[in-house]
């Protein structure tokens, strides 16, 4: 049985840490077959978009959505943010609740 899990940022105000969390959770998904990231769009087409991330990610057992995330905070986004980024990810299973990820600089 396959796990499932939706995910998102919190708003992130510095640019360097958005454009390293775009790298690695939209540009970097092709490397995890499992995850699916996106921008959020902006109140106008004039703005641009938000500096908010969302997705969904994918596991083969249970809790293996929230560990995709975890991993690839602590050991990827970790090396090229300069301030900590919260990830919130949403289980599908009834019997998981909401976790909070901070993927902390470690510079």
């Amino acid at each position: 049985m396959s796990q499932r899990a939706s995910w998102v940022t919190e708003y992130i105000y510095c640019d360097k840490c958005a454009e390293a969390v775009a790298a690695v959770l939209v540009h970097g998904a092709e490397r995890h077959k499992h995850l699916v990231a996106v921008q959020v769009p902006g109140w106008a087409d004039a703005m641009g978009p938000l500096p908010i991330f969302a997705g969904k990610v994918g596991g083969l057992y249970m809790g293996e959505e929230i560990h995709i995330i975890q991993d690839l905070a602590e050991e990827v986004l970790s090396l090229v943010i300069c301030h900590p980024v919260r990830i919130a990810v949403v289980p599908e299973n009834d019997d998981a609740n909401a976790v909070t990820i901070t993927a902390l600089p470690q510079r």
